[in-house]
């Protein structure tokens, strides 16, 4: 190799250094985030099993107030109650009471 290989190997050398460095920089720079991220997905992952839970919650209180078959209007208030407890929209929780009773009176009228 002559002296102008070297002079570019070194000129090329130099540039890959200095790109790592940027990059060791920018890592430096941007590394306050990761415990961010970190948690964000930790609290992701718990808000879901929260979620599940509630909705467990509800299924089994909408299964003990219909095992006579009929929902009365006290039977109703508690469990929109019970929804607002564990968070839920009341609109919500009536759109899933509804469906419940609905998959019940269909597998009722299919039996």
């Amino acid at each position: 190799m002559g002296w102008f290989g070297k002079i570019v190997l070194g000129i090329i050398i130099l540039g890959a250094l200095a790109i790592l460095a940027d990059v060791i920089t920018w890592i430096y720079e941007v590394a306050w985030i990761i415990p961010i991220i970190i948690a964000l997905v930790i609290g992701f992952f718990v808000w879901r099993k929260s979620l599940a839970r509630k909705k467990m919650k509800m299924k089994q209180l909408v299964k003990a107030a219909l095992v006579d078959g009929k929902l009365s209007d006290r039977e109703k208030q508690t469990i929109l109650k019970k929804a607002r407890e564990l968070g839920m929209d009341s609109g919500e929780a009536e759109i899933y009471l509804e469906a419940i009773i609905h998959q019940r009176t269909v597998k009722k009228n299919y039996r």
